[in-house]
């Protein structure tokens, strides 16, 4: 059940129902202690405000923007097993050759590490930054798996009537936009009743929450 506080601050926010989902999961993940690596040029992005770290040892690394360090996914700056934790949110999919840079996260990430991320799934494609590709539940896990990481847990987010909100997004008045999520959250709650909550959001997902480890 999402926070109705957390809903109605997201709303006015212009965010998607599954981006405050995803900042919802982030809020109760147990990251481990040490640096931790997010692919963003957004030092103080809205998802990373509740993490459970010590903002200090938070690193924004990307290709250009103002992050902490300029540096390519695919050629990571950094020696063998020095990173406890690696953000990877709305990213995969935006990578010509996400095999390179899964082996990258993989080389950097210390043993007791995570990787933890999301990718869309029931989501529009844009073209700047330019999109590659989508996977499904199943894929990612053989693209993971792939990688080297085991351990590895992937939860679908959204279902029917929260795909068709977060499509349509309605951009006009907060008051509007918020009914609609409740209403969009309500009929969710309602479908689940007679369907069950697993095939729901695995066969309406907005995208998938995932981490993984060593």
């Amino acid at each position: 059940m999402i926070n109705l506080i957390k809903l109605y601050k997201g709303i006015k926010s212009r965010y998607t129902i599954h981006r405050i989902l995803m900042g919802s999961k982030l809020s109760n993940f147990n990251f481990s202690p040490g640096y931790t690596l997010d692919i963003s040029s957004e030092k103080h992005a809205s998802y990373k405000k509740n993490w459970n770290i010590e903002l200090k040892n938070l690193i924004n690394i990307d290709i250009d923007g103002k992050p902490n360090i300029l540096a390519d996914i695919n050629n990571l700056p950094f020696k063998n097993n020095t990173i406890s934790n690696f953000g990877c949110f709305n990213v995969l999919e935006l990578i010509q050759f996400p095999k390179i840079a899964v082996q990258e996260i993989y080389r950097v990430l210390n043993k007791t590490g995570y990787l933890v991320g999301y990718v869309p799934f029931l989501y529009p494609i844009h073209n700047q930054p330019v999109d590659y590709w989508r996977f499904s539940n199943k894929s990612l896990y053989q693209f993971l798996s792939n990688g080297g990481f085991n351990n590895i847990i992937i939860e679908p987010l959204g279902g029917r009537f929260i795909v068709m909100y977060d499509i349509i997004l309605p951009k006009k008045l907060f008051f509007i936009r918020f009914i609609l999520s409740l209403l969009s959250i309500g009929l969710n709650m309602l479908y689940e009743m007679f369907h069950s909550k697993e095939y729901n959001r695995e066969m309406y997902p907005s995208g998938y929450f995932f981490y993984a480890k060593k």
